[in-house]
């Protein structure tokens, strides 16, 4: 049996549907709501990162919570794919996009400034 990439989120016919129920049961605007929700507890959790001396101690602590919130941002950021109208093809071609204007920035300079 081979592994799945793991850049690639796999969404099954049962996720699909359960997410589809979700949106019509709660609506869109609660699901946006619930999306600026998990991205903001996202947010909180890699905000305490920068506070250990040691990063691979900062990594171990933080794992499970990260963890949880990826997921959870994961999950909502599919929502606002089916909200948005958001095709698999048109997201993988702005990643593409963003991906290639990173690595502009990189081959100019190794500054932070640059992204600005």
């Amino acid at each position: 049996m081979s592994k799945k990439p793991m850049n690639k989120i796999v969404v099954d016919n049962f996720t699909e549907g359960v997410l589809a129920n979700a949106r019509k049961t709660y609506g869109n605007k609660n699901q946006i709501l619930v999306c600026m929700e998990e991205l903001n507890e996202l947010a909180c959790a890699l905000a305490k990162y920068p506070r250990y001396e040691d990063e691979h101690e900062a990594t171990m602590e933080l794992y499970d919570k990260v963890l949880d919130e990826v997921a959870d941002v994961t999950v909502i950021l599919k929502h606002v794919c089916a909200i948005f109208n958001i095709t698999d093809e048109a997201l993988d071609a702005r990643i593409y996009k963003k991906t290639t204007r990173l690595l502009r920035w990189l081959m100019k300079s190794e500054s932070m400034q640059e992204t600005i």
